[in-house]
């Protein structure tokens, strides 16, 4: 909806002449009407569940949607908003601000201020003494196993399984 309104406003600000008053909503519609039978404009539907005619699409649609795209070659004209030119210009409106102090770090985001200056410091929980008794059973227990696993190892055993007798060599 974003893109049909900002859409429809850039075609009715290209398309009032300097002494031409505002022009109406059923003037804009049939500006993109004829814009969009001339192919310069392409609106698909997407329903639910619908692949998305995108290259970089990945998953299919969830709500559905209406694919909107400007076709440049239509008018012979270059897309003066290509990624690689808003990159430069992103890049270069930041070299001009470093180089006239306005750019700072951005502060982190979804943290409330009083988070960062401050930070909650949750005490540490008391110890239970039945679970420190637990926990103490449990590395004797562990120790035990461990000393009878070496014991066992010591006379031909490997870690808890008994091995075969060795048979003499065939003769």
């Amino acid at each position: 909806m974003a893109f049909a309104g900002r859409l429809t406003r850039g075609l009715a600000k290209a398309s009032r002449a300097p002494t031409v008053a505002a022009i109406t909503r059923s003037q804009l519609r049939e500006l993109g009407a004829s814009c969009a039978t001339r192919g310069i404009i392409t609106s698909d539907r997407v329903f639910v569940g619908g692949k998305i005619p995108s290259l970089k699409a990945k998953f299919r649609s969830a709500r559905g949607t209406t694919v909107k795209a400007f076709n440049w070659r239509a008018i012979e004209q270059k897309n003066p908003f290509s990624r690689h030119e808003r990159r430069i210009k992103r890049q270069e409106q930041a070299r001009v601000s470093r180089e006239a102090g306005e750019l700072r770090a951005p502060a982190p985001r979804y943290v409330a201020a009083r988070a960062i200056v401050e930070p909650v410091r949750m005490p540490a929980p008391l110890p239970d003494p039945e679970f420190e008794r637990i926990i103490g059973e449990l590395q004797t227990l562990s120790a035990r196993r461990q000393a009878r696993e070496m014991a066992g190892a010591g006379a031909g055993q490997v870690a808890g399984c008994a091995l075969a007798p060795e048979r003499p060599p065939p003769e």
